[in-house]
């Protein structure tokens, strides 16, 4: 790999290193040094490495090095990686430098912005236009452009960047960088709004294989069933507001608003009652005041909502130790694990990502880990045993044909487009309806392609496995008017 070093702020070449150490100047790890850092929270992307060089080349690597100059590499993935130097630490004498870089530069992280509170609600992209204002960077995909909401910050002497992260936090979003690089020269600075960075990789890391361990580790010290929320303090008022008086009936009919402004479970109350009579458990809840930052009841209620729903049960967390990182993962994908000895089978997300590129290893901080069934029905497990034995083509029992239906139909009047496509696949006499089936029959790895052509367009476009109108892996497609462009074809196949 090779580091290309440019001035700034014209982008003319200074010099380059290399991983190689037969070169004059060339860059490694020298005990950690040397790494690239990447997480979910964040989006952008960090960069340190030693430089070693001769000494008659000092003044050289000092002047490639410089604070304010930028570093470009192509990243394991191929892509364009620009970084603007932060700090150098120059030692002429030992002949090496430490450097650090950022992507979201000092056009982001120099810039300090106010206080603001919003006139109305604005969107997203809205707030973070109004704060990157004159740093280069536009918004590039918006994957929530019409989302809105009126936000505040009281605080001031923020940096640009930690406002913008800030934003994206209270719409729910992921942020990543991205530019757009000519030769050496950056044309154009984006920034990506995405609801969930990465995707799910349909890879299988299986311990003794690809990890060497999972311990799992779960804690109920925060664990309560009924919270009593406190407010923020409204202009003109003594007392902060709650949840007393508010008229709120859960639709899923599990959580309870009682008139003195308490919030319960009675779900979670059957199993962690604090009563020892087991026969009476509609009381006994285990009690916590929890103060939010809320202005309204509205929103209030749903901040008390949300930590009720985290904290009414065991918090489960793993520690994973990875043997093999898989070459192309990258921050936000999902990944499956699994411990066949134990019946552990989760999916995680990779919520940090450090490569080295000096010596081609990496790390993965794994968090948002769920659960997953390994209750594979018998007969699917037979039928994927049945099929294994059997040899391809003979008498076509092996076909596989995958079905696409419409609950509603597939012709629509005007713009009253509302239908739900359907999946189903045959294969050795057996319907597959759903994603477990797929799985057992095809593998871990097996998944569904949507795509869709529009009128005018030559071509099918893949829909992203991550799109929200997906449900069960694909196996169920929500189809609106915002989906239809006159006339719209949509395709599904089955990959594994």
């Amino acid at each position: 790999m090779i580091l290309y070093f440019a001035k700034h702020p014209t982008f003319d070449l200074i010099g380059t290193a290399s991983t190689s150490q037969t070169d004059s100047i060339y860059f490694s790890d020298n005990g950690g040094q040397e790494g690239e850092y990447q997480s979910v929270a964040g989006g952008y992307r960090s960069y340190g490495a030693t430089v070693y060089f001769r000494p008659d080349q000092s003044a050289h690597v000092k002047e490639m090095t410089a604070p304010g100059n930028y570093i470009l590499y192509k990243d394991r993935n191929g892509d364009s990686a620009w970084l603007t130097i932060l700090t150098c630490e120059h030692d002429p004498l030992s002949g090496y430098d430490t450097i650090t870089a950022e992507d979201a530069s000092m056009d982001l992280i120099n810039e300090t912005v106010d206080a603001y509170s919003a006139p109305k609600a604005m969107t997203i992209a809205d707030y973070i236009n109004l704060f990157v204002t004159d740093s280069g960077f536009e918004i590039g995909v918006n994957e929530i452009p019409d989302l809105a909401r009126t936000l505040s910050w009281e605080s001031e002497e923020t940096t640009a960047l930690a406002r913008i992260l800030s934003v994206a936090t209270q719409f729910y979003a992921e942020l990543n960088f991205r530019f757009e690089v000519s030769g050496i020269a950056v044309i154009k600075k984006y920034i990506d709004i995405r609801k969930s960075l990465g995707r799910d990789r349909r890879e299988e890391l299986t311990v003794d294989a690809q990890i060497n361990s999972i311990v799992t580790n779960t804690d109920v010290s925060d664990l309560y069933t009924s919270v009593y929320a406190i407010g923020a303090t409204p202009e003109g008022s003594d007392s902060a507001i709650t949840l007393k008086g508010y008229n709120w009936t859960d639709p899923d009919g599990r959580y309870v608003l009682l008139a003195d402004g308490s919030l319960r479970d009675p779900v979670a109350n059957q199993t962690w009652s604090r009563l020892v009579d087991r026969t009476a458990l509609t009381s006994g809840f285990i009690n916590r005041i929890k103060t939010y930052e809320a202005k309204t009841q509205a929103t209030l209620l749903n901040s008390a909502l949300d930590g009720l729903k985290k904290s009414n049960h065991p918090a489960v967390t793993y520690t994973v130790d990875i043997a093999i990182l898989p070459n192309d993962i990258q921050v936000g994908d999902t990944v499956h694990l699994r411990d066949e000895k134990e019946g552990l089978f989760l999916s995680a997300r990779v919520l940090e990502l450090t490569y080295s590129y000096s010596t081609e290893t990496g790390t993965a901080t794994l968090g948002d880990y769920l659960i997953e069934s390994s209750e594979i029905d018998p007969q699917y497990r037979a039928l994927a045993q049945e099929l294994a034995k059997q040899n391809k083509g003979k008498d076509g029992t092996d076909a596989v044909v995958l079905s696409v239906s419409s609950v509603n139909g597939n012709m629509f009047k005007n713009t009253g487009i509302s239908t739900i496509l359907t999946v189903s696949i045959s294969v050795g006499g057996s319907i597959l309806d759903t994603a477990e089936k797929m799985h057992a029959v095809f593998g871990a790895k097996a998944y569904l392609q949507w795509q869709v052509k529009n009128v005018g367009e030559l071509e099918f476009t893949d829909v992203s496995l991550t799109d929200t109108r997906l449900s069960d892996e694909g196996f169920l497609f929500t189809v609106g008017v915002a989906d239809v462009n006159n006339k719209s074809t949509f395709k599904c196949e089955l990959y594994y």
